[in-house]
């Protein structure tokens, strides 16, 4: 596992790139927001589909939203 922050004006502040035990790697775009909520996460859905996989970090992730997350496949963590 290897953590990335972008140096350049992207769409993700870092890159994580995850390797699994046979050595294929999935990039993992990572975004830390300093509060997610359900109404944003629904205005946002089709542009993190676009672009994914996810990895939204913020200091609170509120069990609405974690549902919507779990239902688009997004992955979030609280900080």
């Amino acid at each position: 596992m290897r953590l990335r922050v972008q140096d350049r004006p992207t769409d993700a502040d870092a890159v994580l790139d995850l390797t699994d035990p046979r050595g294929d790697t999935t990039r993992v775009r990572v975004e830390l927001k300093s509060r997610l909520s359900p109404s944003e996460i629904v205005r946002q859905l089709r542009w993190y589909e676009e672009r994914g996989p996810w990895l939204l970090a913020a200091p609170l992730v509120g069990p609405r939203t974690r549902q919507i997350l779990a239902d688009e496949g997004i992955s979030w963590i609280d900080l």
